[in-house]
């Protein structure tokens, strides 16, 4: 193999982690995230994290550990502007477990 194309595929390969790796970032750049936990500060596992303006909701569920996250491609879908924020749970049929606040998108 000569000199020529040896140093050619070098600088492709370069390239394109260069550009690969810009494209994670950018995917990963973006999140949302956290944890529904009680009084207590223990984690509140399945719980709904509804994030609600004028216009759209979006509905998430808690994993095991009560955190949630936004995905990237559901962030980037959101409005600017601000967000009404409620984290409820069903414990059972009589009693109701929740949380609202505001959360503001720029």
């Amino acid at each position: 193999m000569n000199t020529k194309a040896l140093l050619y595929g070098l600088i492709v390969i370069l390239a394109l982690s260069f550009i690969l790796g810009y494209a994670v970032f950018v995917l990963t750049a973006w999140n949302l995230e956290g944890n529904v936990i009680d009084y207590n500060g223990e984690p509140i596992p399945h719980a709904t994290v509804t994030f609600t303006n004028y216009e759209e909701t979006f509905k998430l569920i808690t994993d095991e550990q009560g955190h949630y996250a936004i995905p990237n491609n559901m962030l980037k879908s959101m409005e600017e502007g601000k967000y009404h924020v409620i984290a409820t749970k069903s414990i059972n049929k009589a009693d109701f477990v929740g949380y609202e606040g505001d959360y503001e998108v720029e």
